[in-house]
């Protein structure tokens, strides 16, 4: 496997975090900002920035803080949904922000089930 493909992959696996997260009411932030410039993720809210540092699969060490951020996923799909921060003696939980624009799966009239053609007006 080439650099570039062990890179393109390290990118891909890393996207997966990128996105905003909104936490409840209330809390200490109402929201943060996590996106990946080159191979490395940073997370952006309203009391700072950090770079994160990967420990484990869904788990990253805040580089300017001392603290932790902990990605969850949806137990069916796989895909990141939410995000648990720890620093110092504030821990918060938020739930990733659905992109509105991201694209939704539609079916042509190819992949549709069988006798769904539009029934014609009576006159």
């Amino acid at each position: 496997m080439s650099l570039a493909a062990v890179v393109h992959a390290q990118d891909t696996t890393m996207k997966q975090y990128v996105g905003k997260y909104i936490f409840p009411e209330g809390s200490f932030v109402p929201s943060a900002e996590v996106t990946l410039k080159d191979t490395v993720l940073n997370i952006n809210s309203a009391q700072g920035a950090s770079d994160l540092m990967k420990r484990s699969r869904d788990t990253f060490s805040l580089l300017s803080y001392d603290g932790t951020a902990y990605f969850r996923r949806d137990s069916t799909t796989g895909q990141v949904i939410g995000i648990k921060v720890d620093v110092e003696d504030i821990s918060i939980e938020g739930k990733k922000e659905v992109d509105p624009t991201a694209a939704v799966p539609t079916q042509t009239p190819a992949t549709l089930p069988k006798n769904t053609t539009p029934k014609k007006k009576k006159s």
